[in-house]
C-alpha cells in the first residue's frame, strides 16, 4: 500500500521547464525580505507570523579570505 508523505514529486520534464522559463526570464522571484545570518531568530519569527508575501533570504557574509589561504609575500 504506498503512501503518500505529501513530498511534491517532481519529474524530469517538470525540471526542464522550469529551466527553459527561467532561461528565458520569464520566472520572477518575489522577495520579501532579507536578513544577515545573525537575525535569523528574526527572520523565523517573521515567517511562522504568516504575513510573508515572497521569499525571505537569509545572507551569509563571505571571509575577506578564507582560512588557511593567506597569501604570504
Amino acid at each position: 500500500m504506498p503512501v503518500d508523505d505529501g513530498t511534491p514529486r517532481l519529474r524530469a520534464s517538470d525540471l526542464i521547464v522550469i529551466r527553459e522559463l527561467a532561461q528565458a526570464g520569464e520566472l520572477r522571484p518575489v522577495i520579501d525580505r532579507c536578513y544577515p545570518l545573525e537575525k535569523i531568530a528574526e527572520a523565523h519569527r517573521y515567517v511562522d507570523g504568516g504575513h510573508k508575501r515572497g521569499n525571505v533570504i537569509v545572507t551569509v557574509a563571505m571571509p575577506a579570505e578564507p582560512p588557511g589561504e593567506r597569501r604570504h609575500g
